[in-house]
């Protein structure tokens, strides 16, 4: 593999949400007018915040309020439910919804509701998405809070001024690892799990089977919205759905070359760029992007990347790594809840390429 200086690059701290859709292509930035561990709660059964993000747990990004809203914890690592926010208007953490103090599942048997009518903490895996047509965030699944860790099979929707409501309770056969992605172009959500490929209709609120092929545990997906794919990358695989094919829709390995430390990862950061037409992969260190024409993937090591005791926490990145459409940037909320917010811009256009040094090796 040829590797080409191309540049170096130095982290920029910036503080207003305005400088996001003209920052510099391939850079990271960074944030930190307060942290998530400056509005943590506390947790009465006695575990760390930490594990809200590093126990195999994720995050969405909501584009209509600009907001990274992140949930997280379960098995008998973290029992608070609550969800923080990070506003990129303020660019500062909150609550955005309460933990259910007084209520918590402290090591009790695995249940799916509390007893003030919230959801258990669990871990959430690649399921949480954001429903843009509705304003809902959906949780799906996942390992609850309890010492066995078992396996719940509801699906939630969130808003500011409902709250939690639980819409579905069974019907997703109690698996663990999965990976959701809600579709803009139906409004649906797609999911991968151990049980096959489902679709979730918001609208007569049920699932659907539309495909057989079951995964393996470590994949993480993103919607390719201009060909309309489900791609789901990691542990060691690279494949996609077409859309196109419903209501039954078969898998396509995608063989994808110049990519394996990255298609072999746990759980990495997966989207799809409608700027730049290809999907975007992050698991700590470096940034990998692959081509779906070529199939081929790229690799950007930039100096100035998220570093420290949260960068990578042992691949489970999830949807931690989020594209932001509206400001054609990417965000990254690392595993240590004391730890600044993180910025990425991979392009500006499709086409444009890059003139000016700035301190990056690219692969190949």
């Amino acid at each position: 593999m040829i590797k080409n200086i191309i540049t170096v690059l130095i982290i920029t701290f910036f503080h207003s949400f305005s400088q996001l859709p003209n920052l510099d292509e391939l850079t990271w930035y960074s944030v930190k007018n307060n942290t998530m561990a400056d509005v943590w709660p506390g947790e009465e059964c006695g575990h760390s915040q930490r594990h809200v993000l590093d126990a195999w747990s994720s995050g969405a990004y909501d584009p209509n309020r600009h907001r990274m809203l992140i949930f997280g914890g379960g098995h008998n690592d973290y029992y608070g439910n609550e969800i923080y926010q990070f506003s990129i208007d303020s660019m500062k953490w909150s609550i955005a919804e309460k933990q259910s103090t007084g209520y918590l599942n402290c090591g009790g048997s695995c249940i799916e509701v509390l007893a003030d009518g919230n959801p258990n903490s669990r871990h959430t895996y690649d399921a949480l998405t954001f429903l843009i047509h509705n304003n809902k965030f959906m949780m799906i699944g996942g390992s609850l809070g309890c010492l066995s860790g078992g396996g719940a099979d509801d699906s939630w929707w969130w808003d500011d001024a409902n709250g939690w409501i639980q819409k579905l309770s069974g019907g997703l056969h109690y698996e663990l690892t999965k990976s959701a992605v809600y579709n803009p172009k139906d409004s649906c959500v797609y999911m991968q799990d151990y049980d096959g490929f489902k679709k979730y209709n918001p609208w007569t609120n049920s699932w659907s089977d539309i495909g057989g092929v079951v995964m393996g545990g470590g994949l993480c997906g993103a919607i390719d919205t201009s060909r309309n794919w489900f791609v789901n990358i990691g542990d060691g695989e690279s494949y996609y759905y077409d859309l196109n094919e419903q209501p039954q829709c078969s898998k396509h390995n995608l063989n994808t070359t110049g990519g394996s430390s990255i298609t072999n990862t746990q759980n990495p950061g997966v989207e799809y760029d409608p700027i730049a037409d290809k999907i975007v992969c992050y698991a700590g260190g470096i940034v990998w992007s692959l081509d779906l024409e070529s199939k081929s993937w790229t690799s950007f090591d930039i100096n100035g990347k998220p570093s420290g005791s949260g960068a990578a926490y042992d691949y489970r990145i999830y949807g931690h790594f989020s594209y932001m459409p509206e400001y054609n940037t990417y965000i990254f909320i690392g595993g240590n809840p004391n730890d600044q917010v993180y910025f990425f811009k991979y392009r500006l256009t499709k086409t444009k390429t890059i003139s000016k040094p700035r301190n990056l090796t690219v692969s190949p």
